[in-house]
């Protein structure tokens, strides 16, 4: 039985994810970062082995640039790159029209496909994938009974598919980066009865729409990627955690960024499910937590002051016994059988 990869790049504060399906196909979820002088020839040489020459199929989640902008960098002209699929609009991607206008990666616009899965229905670039009925084939880019689309495929035994969950899922709140957010694409790898969740930046919003739509498919995952680097802010609540219970955990991030991220008590709740490390064997991680609360006096013209309490953050160390991981000045890479384990 041949083994699926998964592959966490360090990509500071960002995203990219390149899994090796059992079959050879290759998908990369995201290319991107914060990080101020990303080193992009050494991602390209971390991903190179698993990559080849051929991307199958290319992710985008959302328009944030930590999640897409460093894919021109990194990936060499010389890969070919099947299909593209993305929540919003391509346009929102600055410069991703151009590259595909130009044929980057031997993209055209019919590889590149705009998808929307939320409560209002499934939009595949202008087509609309009907539901198929159970026991039923599916092909790449049609929808299963449980309304899942598929986006790729390993004809193994048994059989590992790739599947969009979620996109453009809306959210009420004002902020763009927020509905960017919310509007995440999810995407799902089952090989077998081994389960891989990747999440992007995915909100409670989004949360919300995965309880309505796939909660019994989401349970006792294999491995769960933290939506938004580890942010307890208005992601995943601990009770759908406690339902995805996945085995392993990990934050795409490194602790030296502004947004404080991965968070410790978010860390500490996913390590109540993750499986222990064998021999019980400790993993120290880098991470984020309210050191203590300091008072700020504003003075003001007429003589009156206001007093502020805030809380000042520093990074902490957390060590588990869990298989809980961030993408800390490394890459994280997990093979996985088709029988839920992880191969040493």
């Amino acid at each position: 039985m041949a083994n699926l990869f998964v592959r966490f790049m360090d990509m500071g504060l960002g995203d990219c994810i390149v899994v090796k399906l059992p079959g050879g196909e290759v998908l990369m979820v995201d290319c991107g970062s914060r990080r101020d002088v990303p080193d992009t020839s050494q991602m390209w040489n971390n991903m190179q082995d698993l990559v080849g020459s051929r991307i199958h199929a290319l992710v985008l989640t959302h328009p944030d640039s930590d999640h897409c902008n460093h894919l021109a960098r990194v990936v060499p002209d010389t890969v070919k790159i099947d299909a593209v699929y993305h929540s919003g609009q391509l346009v929102e991607y600055l410069g991703y029209g151009s590259l595909v206008a130009n044929q980057r990666w031997d993209l055209d616009d019919s590889k590149v496909f705009a998808v929307t899965l939320n409560a209002t229905g499934c939009q595949l670039g202008t087509t609309t994938p009907t539901q198929k009925q159970a026991n039923t084939p599916v092909a790449l880019r049609e929808r299963d009974s449980r309304g899942f689309l598929k986006i790729l495929q390993s004809t193994t035994n048994p059989a590992c598919n790739v599947w969009i969950l979620a996109s453009n899922v809306p959210s009420q709140s004002q902020g763009l980066s927020e509905r960017r957010n919310a509007a995440s694409i999810v995407t799902l790898i089952e090989y077998g009865t081994t389960k891989v969740l990747l999440t992007g930046d995915a909100r409670i919003e989004t949360e919300g729409f995965l309880t309505a739509s796939a909660n019994a498919t989401l349970a006792n995952l294999t491995l769960s990627q933290m939506p938004h680097h580890g942010s307890a802010r208005k992601t995943f609540s601990n009770t759908f955690i406690q339902r995805l219970n996945p085995g392993i955990a990990v934050a795409s991030a490194i602790p030296e960024n502004g947004d404080y991220l991965p968070d410790r008590p978010l860390l500490q709740r996913y390590a109540q499910y993750a499986d222990a490390l064998a021999n019980s064997a400790s993993n120290t991680l880098r991470c984020w937590d309210v050191a203590r609360q300091a008072t700020t006096t504003k003075r003001k013209a007429d003589g009156s002051s206001t007093t502020q309490t805030h809380d000042i953050w520093d990074i902490v160390s957390l060590t588990t016994t869990q298989k809980l991981w961030s993408t800390d000045g490394h890459y994280v890479e997990v093979e996985l059988d088709g029988n839920g384990a992880e191969v040493s």
